[in-house]
Formats: structure tokens, C-alpha cells, sequence
């Protein structure tokens, strides 16, 4: 677990945490209640936890769950609000940079056009703390089918440094296939969307958290946006086509071909994103 935890903080060598000690002198001010979330490994929707924090037997979506034979799979949540208010307390947040507001100037996130924006609608002040949000998938060892995906999230109103050492750690799945949007995503957004209405409280001010850039791959993209990998069946971004299996090499690829003449039938255009 702590080598999971160094490699997804982003931790040098130096801060690298290499022992239970270490890391409770780091976080024990954290401790707050964990929770574990289930999908159904017949269906993947959110399985019931009963008072011991594991599915019961009988489910709403049918299907039974044992946990001797069901995948080991699950989400773990921490607690953002409290690893927030931590990151307030001893590291603060800077004012808002003059370049923010100098039009030609680029170069952090606060420089952006649409930080800019919105700090000139008012979105973004002095008790905002905006953040990037990011996740992505790595192997428990090259022989597992185990994975494990961190969702977290970095602080943009301070230095590259600081942001770099304190990430926030909202979700970890660990399973032997790819989250599912439900029990990953969704508890995270939720979340999110909560200290973005209520705040965080801290030495007597509230500060209103707000993501304002998710970075992911393309692998880790579909999750996110829920919709078909860039190589699966009806996974074009703009349009419905079903994709075409086109030989290229000594395999196949999946491909979305453009309609050159009107022989060839068209597909109704995506609605949204």
C-alpha cells in the first residue's frame, strides 16, 4: 500500500514513505472513516453494504453476492474534506497571481483564458481553491490482473513544488478490470460537487472548492466521460458509426471512415459529449 500511495502522490525520494510509521506521522491528523464500494460482478452496479462494510448476500440488482467466489473488486473512498483542510491549514493558498490578470501572459493553469474568465465572473476569488483532477490505471505487478487506479486531485493556488508533495487522494480502486463509472467516478463527483455548495471550513473561513481542468489518457477517458474506448464498437467521438475492422499489418484495427460519396450510409451525429 505504501508503494501505491509514493507512486501516486508524486513523492521524491526524500519524502517517500517507507514505513506504517512514517506514513502516520505524515497523515494520522487525517484518520477518518474509509469506505469501501462494491460493484456486482455480474451487472456492475453499486452493491448494498451490510454492517460488517461488506455486501450482503441477497442484492437489489438480483444477483447474489458471495464473497468467497465474487471478484475482489471495490473502491476505497477517503476523506477529501478533511485531507483539504489540511493542505489549507499548513500550506494556505496564494492571492491571486497579477498575471492572471495581464492578457498576453502564459503559463500555469491561472494564466489560462478560462481561469481568467472565471475569476472575471466572480467564480474565483481570494476563499476559492480550484483543482486538477486526474486518475489513471497501473498494474499491481506485470504478471497480475490486478490494477489499481488513484482518483486525486492537485491544488492550483500554489507553488509547482507544494502542489507536487501534497496531492489529494479522493478514491482508490483495485481490481482485476477497469472501474466502472458508478462506483468510481460518481462518488467522486458527488463529493466534489458538495464542497463546491458547502465549502470547507478552516480557521473560521470557508473556502469553496472548484475543479476546473481533468486531465486523463485516452484509456482512462471513456471512464470519465462514460462512452466506448477511442477502439471499440461506436467509440467515434462525433458520430454513431459502428467502426469498420481493417487489417493493418498483422492485426486489425477498428476505424471510422469518413463518407466520401453517398453510397456509403450516414450516421446520426452525437448529441453530446
Amino acid at each position: 500500500f505504501l508503494d501505491i500511495l509514493n507512486v501516486s502522490s508524486g513523492l521524491n525520494q526524500d519524502d517517500e514513505l517507507r514505513s506504517p510509521y512514517l506514513f502516520m506521522k505524515r497523515y494520522g491528523l487525517l484518520k477518518g472513516d474509509l469506505k469501501r464500494i462494491y460493484p456486482c460482478s455480474t451487472c456492475s452496479k453499486t452493491l448494498k453494504n451490510g454492517e460488517s462494510e461488506y455486501p450482503t448476500e441477497i442484492q437489489p440488482c438480483g444477483h447474489n453476492y458471495c464473497k468467497e467466489t465474487s471478484d475482489k473488486c471495490y473502491t476505497l473512498l477517503l476523506p477529501v474534506e478533511e485531507q483539504v483542510r489540511f493542505f489549507l491549514r499548513h500550506h494556505g493558498i496564494q492571492k491571486i497571481p497579477q498575471e492572471t490578470l495581464d492578457q498576453d501572459r502564459k503559463g500555469d493553469v491561472f494564466t489560462g483564458d478560462r481561469y481568467k474568465q472565471y475569476v472575471k465572473d466572480g467564480l474565483i476569488n481570494e476563499r476559492t481553491v480550484t483543482m486538477q483532477i486526474n486518475t489513471d490505471g497501473a498494474q499491481k505487478l506485470k504478471s497480475s490482473k490486478y490494477s489499481f487506479w488513484p482518483f486525486m486531485g492537485t491544488v492550483n493556488e500554489t507553488g509547482y513544488k507544494t502542489r507536487r508533495s501534497n496531492v489529494i487522494l479522493m478514491a482508490f480502486w483495485f481490481g482485476n478490470k477497469k472501474p466502472p463509472r458508478n462506483v468510481f467516478v460518481d462518488p467522486c463527483v458527488d463529493v466534489l460537487n458538495q464542497l463546491c455548495s458547502t465549502g470547507v471550513e478552516c480557521d473560521n473561513k470557508k473556502y469553496i472548492i472548484r475543479p476546473v481542468i481533468v486531465t486523463v489518457d485516452t484509456i482512462a477517458r471513456p471512464i470519465l466521460r462514460n462512452t466506448m474506448q477511442f477502439n471499440g464498437a461506436y467509440g467515434c467521438d462525433f458520430c454513431l458509426h459502428p467502426g469498420k475492422s481493417v487489417k493493418i499489418g498483422k492485426g486489425n484495427t477498428l476505424v471510422y471512415c469518413e463518407q466520401s460519396d453517398d453510397s456509403q450510409p450516414k450516421y446520426p451525429l452525437r448529441s453530446t459529449l
